[in-house]
């Protein structure tokens, strides 16, 4: 046998025969054959291990191999493929909506639709969002601008690589007809689907409005990508024209015409045209505004009253997993949400599935969450867990193999928190030129229209947190949804591409790569904020200022309550316990306890040293006591104008009142009491050690220490 002839098992149930000529890999046979479900975004290199497929006779005991490593030769079937049938796994519908929530559509206007040949007028329009990880249609009424079906799936020339550059690498490496075909046979099959679901004929599309980034439009159109993949990234065409829909293989009337949406640049293309028609950012209104596409080109265009100035940051696609070691597309099963609390992750998934991974909107709550808990520092690195609180050790791993653990088979690693860095960093440093080109701050912008899927999903605090928008513009955030196909949708109308071409001609684009206000500002903002200890100068000026012999910066993800604390007070030895507001059990419960613990991220730690005379110096113990209590009880006077929802733990039971009140009648000085460290149920040498603070000060002393949560 010259090859192999494998059966290929559907999740449908369906089995498609597919030859395999000898030296040929599995996942180019797939790729000529049409077998779709096989994620390998690396392109084939063997780098990424997504296109996992199940080899054997019987599903339940096939075998797991990466379609990219198996090769074709003359002698019998690799010794893995038994009986050459392999199976797929991967499930392949998508979580991704065509909708759109963004500024009202202005009413429409019906193209004019002559009748075909022998036939009706139009019925129809399709308009596609052709993206480089998806690819959206939507059938479209041609009288009334109602969608009437839609559909998404990934793009099929994922398999050549996820981003853009791999695209055009292997476009020029001679693959550009195949990864035509992919698209065009994709986008034809799409459009059947959307006709079968509505009753429709073929006979009744009058048109296409197809928007996408200028790669993959030329690879849509059949053009060489390469010349936009060297300087000074020109492309063969902008666009904005049209061509039979039948020579890009798509179903219509014989008449039937293909608008491609026009591009600005290389690397700005029709979908930010469309987002831009969508949003009404054609038509100023005396407001800045930011239109923000977070997909593998990080595409940006800022609306000002002076005009439109766009670029797009290389992010690549580590925000929608792609790259990562167990990044997923939006399916089920994929962990779309992840959130800190208490000092505990939660995340949910997908249609409630068991988790299989992580998508783009899970990737980023994720690295936010890591950063709230301290399991990953502003430098992003991931810390082991010999480095974190024990409450945190089940999120982190041993030394010499780093992960954000969320299930053990979930995590990110180290090499992709890495990858997000550099993703952030690309998007944070576009903005960063655009504004500076503007002659803005991030204050001036009054709106941001976050577009795609993606940003759908993505919570404003999560891109806060980790660098991806500055804190001004995170209560400023819109989600929109599929601007693109929006404005595809609008393309289908004399009026829609009319403004489009005016909106392409006005944008100033910036290029990045020759910028070196880009290079500059990108390694400023690769790195992560540290917690927020921007007014711990201040805070530790005045607990020096009073006295305070030894201070340091507390980090909230070190506080650790423990049972047997809890214990120890119930013991009573300091007689106080069921006697005293501020102790337990009047002070609350443990897990209320933690939870308000988890609501904080930093505070200050300080401690009150006295000197003794002997060990016997009860004098000296007692007055060094008075010293720290008078110090703390200040310091929370002085702190509280600039952190109103402070939170003090003293040392000691709580002694303002000569005899407390409990429980008879309330306390008396509520504003003033406060619990204990150890009421709180925190090891006062534990919380020292992890903070960096001496807990022994030497022979003949006696620290007394407080700690303030302050946000």
């Amino acid at each position: 046998m010259n090859g192999w002839l494998i059966r290929v098992h559907r999740t449908d149930g369906t089995v498609q025969p597919v030859p395999v000529a000898r030296g040929v890999g599995l996942l180019e046979a797939f790729r000529a054959a049409g077998v779709t479900g096989v994620f390998g975004p690396c392109g084939g290199r063997g780098t990424c291990g997504k296109c996992l497929v199940r080899v054997g006779a019987d599903q339940p005991a096939a075998k797991p191999v990466l379609a990219c490593h198996l090769t074709a030769s003359d002698a019998a079937p690799h010794p893995v493929l038994e009986a050459l049938d392999i199976w797929l796994d991967q499930a392949s519908q998508l979580a991704i909506q065509a909708g759109f929530t963004g500024p009202a559509r202005p009413p429409w206007q019906p193209p004019a639709s002559a009748p075909a040949a022998g036939g009706e007028p139009a019925r129809f329009g399709v308009a596609i969002d052709v993206g480089t990880t998806t690819v959206v249609a939507a059938l479209v009424e041609l009288d009334s601008g109602v969608t009437v079906g839609s559909v998404a799936d990934r793009n099929d020339q994922g398999d050549w690589g996820a981003d853009v550059i791999a695209r055009i690498t292997a476009a020029t490496e001679g693959q550009l007809e195949a990864l035509t075909g992919a698209i065009r046979q994709q986008l034809a099959a799409m459009v059947d689907y959307l006709l079968e679901q509505a009753g429709a004929a073929a006979g009744e599309i009058g048109g296409y409005a197809m928007a996408g980034n200028t790669v993959m439009l030329h690879l849509l159109d059949g053009l060489s990508p390469e010349s936009i993949g060297q300087a000074p990234f020109q492309p063969l065409s902008l666009f904005g024209d049209t061509r039979p829909a039948a020579s890009l293989g798509l179903p219509g009337q014989p008449g039937a015409q293909a608008y491609l949406l026009p591009a600005v640049a290389g690397y700005v293309g029709g979908d930010i045209t469309g987002g831009l028609l969508a949003c009404a950012l054609d038509q100023p209104d005396g407001q800045v505004a930011l239109l923000l596409d977070l997909g593998t080109n990080g595409e940006m265009a800022l609306a000002t009253p002076s005009g439109i100035v766009a670029c797009a940051a290389a992010a690549g696609p580590a925000f929608e997993g792609a790259n990562l070691e167990c990044g997923q597309p939006a399916v089920a099963g994929a962990i779309d949400r992840v959130t800190a609390g208490a000092g505990q992750l939660r995340f949910t998934t997908i249609a409630g599935a068991d988790p299989t991974g992580i998508c783009g909107s899970g990737i980023v709550d994720a690295l936010a969450a890591a950063l709230d808990l301290g399991l990953v520092d502003e430098t992003g690195y991931l810390r082991f867990v010999t480095e974190v609180a024990p409450h945190l050790a089940a999120y982190t791993t041993p030394a010499e193999v780093a992960r954000l653990v969320l299930t053990p088979e979930v995590y990110l690693s180290q090499a992709d928190v890495r990858q997000l860095q550099l993703a952030k960093g690309a998007i944070a440093a576009g903005l960063d030129v655009l504004l500076a080109e503007a002659g803005l701050q991030a204050a001036d912008v009054a709106r941001v229209y976050l577009a795609g899927g993606f940003g759908t999903h993505l919570r404003p605090r999560s891109m806060k947190t980790i660098g991806l928008l500055p804190p001004v513009l995170a209560g400023r955030v819109t989600a929109v949804g599929n601007a693109a196909l929006e404005g595809a949708i609008r393309a289908l109308t004399a009026p829609g591409r009319a403004a489009l071409a005016d909106l392409a001609g006005g944008v100033r684009y910036v290029e990045l790569s020759s910028d070196a206000r880009f290079t500059e500002a990108f390694m400023e903002q690769i790195g992560f904020a540290e917690p927020p200890y921007q007014d711990y100068d201040g805070a530790a000026g005045l607990a020096s200022d009073l006295g305070f012999e030894a201070i340091a910066k507390l980090d909230a993800a070190t506080l650790e309550a423990h049972p047997e604390v809890r214990e120890w007070c119930a013991a009573d030895k300091c007689h106080a316990f069921g006697k005293n507001w501020m102790c337990p059990p009047a002070c609350g419960t443990l897990a209320q306890t933690t939870e308000r613990l988890g609501r904080y991220r930093w505070g200050v730690l300080v401690q009150t040293v006295g000197r003794l005379e002997d060990q016997f110096d009860l004098e000296g113990m007692e007055a060094a006591e008075r010293r720290h209590k008078q110090r703390f009880r200040q310091l929370v006077a002085g702190l509280a104008g600039s952190f109103p929802r402070q939170w003090p733990l003293g040392a000691g039971a709580c002694s303002l009142c000569p005899q407390c009140t409990y429980p008879a009648q309330p306390c008396r000085l509520p504003g003033l009491a406060h619990a204990s460290m150890e009421a709180s149920g925190l090891i006062v040498s534990e919380v020292c050690e992890r903070n960096g603070l001496p807990y022994y000060h030497g022979p003949l002393t006696l620290a007394f220490t407080s700690c303030i949560l302050l946000d």
